[in-house]
């Protein structure tokens, strides 16, 4: 079987650390199929391809001329040239061919929950661009001779609300990172140094996106004040010099709770797990996701996690998480202070992360069921 492996997508983010981890496991374990990577030109993936000096590369230029018209065009003239089997969209909007099937990995969950108005703040033209998008993106997975999803509620509504056939479907867990073992950043242990001993420090690990909901936390530091909570503290990874935040700082400000916060600005994925060992537990009040590495940091490095009550959450997290109304500051702070100060609670949390942990694949699990899925797919177009 010959695969193209399609990361044109991937350009920037924690995206490319994903495809690196798979380009490093598919290198690895691959004796039977001969695989192809399409890549964006100058990306850190390109980069890392040619730096393993791997031969069978096909690099894209970044215009959006270049991607419309002669894209298209080659591709077409590479599958049948290298006879490419099957083309595998890591990430994005998939790739569709006469010549070969087409299978995608989808992590647009708002596409399948369409009841949430995910876009509905955004200004006018912004959001029916938008919505536009997500109708093209919608379409590309259906139109898909597979689907591979990271989050089981995304694939049953794929299959309850537009009849994606269930065969060619899977869900395939996120993998759990392997261990580097690297010296953590000065800046890092500096950070870190600065925490109060007498402080349940709160982890709010993102950068800013109106979906991770962090204008609600000035209102959480509130409550907290209001109830002469003075030992919780948010720890926040965005410079706070951020324009994005500035309307966020400046509700810290009048609601004089500067004290129950520190901005700490991003934090190289090297230190993660240092930081981890510093924090007490780990805040996620996104309105949606299709997986988070939050999650399974948190679980990894065990630390209680606080998620937003949600269909989403729910179908990761199960019973190994404390579950909160994520716009209700009120609930957020009293379970912010029953996990301070209910060690049972905590290490019940602790516990079950664990356990959920445990059920995920290694780097070379995850690699070896795509494999196997794109196997499926493939046999099963061929013998339709």
């Amino acid at each position: 079987m010959n695969i193209l492996i399609n990361l044109i997508s991937i350009k920037k983010g924690g995206g490319q650390q994903v495809a690196i981890n798979f380009i490093n496991q598919l290198v690895k374990i691959n004796t039977s199929n001969k695989v192809y990577f399409l890549v964006p030109k100058n990306t850190l993936v390109h980069r890392y391809l040619l730096n393993i000096k791997y031969k069978q590369l096909i690099v894209s230029e970044n215009s959006i001329l270049y991607r419309a018209i002669l894209l298209p065009l080659i591709i077409a003239l590479i599958t049948k040239q290298k006879k490419i089997n099957v083309i595998y969209t890591l990430f994005g909007i998939g790739i569709k061919s006469k010549k070969c099937i087409s299978v995608v990995g989808n992590a647009y969950s708002n596409i399948f929950f369409p009841e949430i108005k995910f876009w509905n703040e955004k200004k006018i033209f912004r959001k029916l661009f938008l919505r536009y998008r997500d109708k093209i993106r919608l379409k590309s997975s259906l139109d898909a001779d597979g689907i591979v999803f990271e989050n089981k509620s995304m694939m049953d509504r794929a299959i309850s609300l537009f009849n994606y056939p269930p065969e060619r479907c899977v869900f395939i867990k996120p993998s759990i990172t392997e261990s580097i073992h690297a010296e953590y950043s000065d800046n890092i242990k500096k950070v870190c140094r600065n925490f109060s001993d007498n402080k349940f420090i709160v982890l709010v690990l993102t950068g800013y996106h109106k979906n991770k909901n962090l204008e609600l936390i000035p209102a959480i530091a509130s409550e907290l004040k209001k109830c002469q909570n003075e030992n919780i503290h948010f720890t926040i990874s965005i410079d706070k010099s951020d324009s994005k935040i500035q309307h966020i700082i400046r509700d810290i400000r009048e609601r004089d709770v500067c004290d129950y916060f520190t901005f700490i600005g991003s934090v190289n994925p090297l230190d993660v797990q240092y930081l981890y060992s510093k924090i007490h537990t780990v805040m996620l009040l996104s309105l949606l996701e299709s997986f988070s590495n939050n999650i399974i940091e948190a679980w990894m490095y065990r630390r209680p996690l606080i998620i937003s009550d949600m269909e989403w959450s729910r179908s990761i997290c199960y019973d190994a998480a404390l579950y909160v109304e994520r716009q209700d500051p009120s609930d957020i702070a009293s379970k912010l202070v029953l996990l301070s100060v209910d060690n049972n609670i905590y290490t019940d949390l602790v516990s079950k992360g664990n356990r959920e942990v445990s059920t995920y694949p290694t780097p070379k699990q995850k690699v070896d069921l795509q494999l196997d899925f794109l196997r499926k797919i493939y046999a099963l177009k061929k013998n339709s």
